[in-house]
């Protein structure tokens, strides 16, 4: 692996740990890792520069507040870095119109984030929001959706 990528790597990593796991103490590393004209092509959301992903975020981190993140795996290729993460929280909070249930989350996703120079100036992250969502307001189509499941391919 290059320096480029395993550099990126840790980069990912810190964004990841400090700016998405519930750490309140995040402003410094944001600012940091973020470039101002980033791009984050989110579920059902694009978001552009600083204050609207601080935005975006918060909306989650209000309603989600202990949510820890964890990386399962990653994978880099120069400026590009995927990172396989698990999520795992309590509804505390209103989310997009859903009340405060107490109701768990463990939903795994993944994360594309593009790198120049230090900064992020790309993401792209998928992770079944939908499904999430409607468990969460008990909607018929939340059914299928059991927190921490695993599916895995047979051997």
């Amino acid at each position: 692996m290059s320096e480029l990528s395993e550099h990126n790597k840790q980069l990912a990593e810190r964004w990841i740990k400090h700016c998405w796991d519930g750490n309140p103490d995040t402003e410094g590393t944001i600012e940091e890792l973020l470039g101002e004209e980033a791009v984050g092509f989110l579920e059902g959301v694009i978001v552009r520069g600083l204050a609207e992903f601080r935005g975006f975020r918060d909306t989650y981190l209000t309603a989600i507040p202990n949510v820890r993140l964890s990386i399962e795996s990653m994978v880099a290729e120069g400026a590009w870095v995927a990172v396989r993460w698990r999520a795992q929280g309590e509804l505390k909070g209103p989310l997009m119109g859903i009340p405060p249930s107490g109701k768990s989350i463990d939903v795994v996703g993944s994360t594309w984030l593009r790198f120049q120079g230090d900064k992020i100036v790309e993401g792209h992250d998928t992770w079944n929001q939908g499904a999430v969502l409607a468990y969460l307001a008990d909607s018929p189509a939340g059914a299928g959706y059991l927190p921490g499941e695993r599916r895995r391919i047979p051997a």
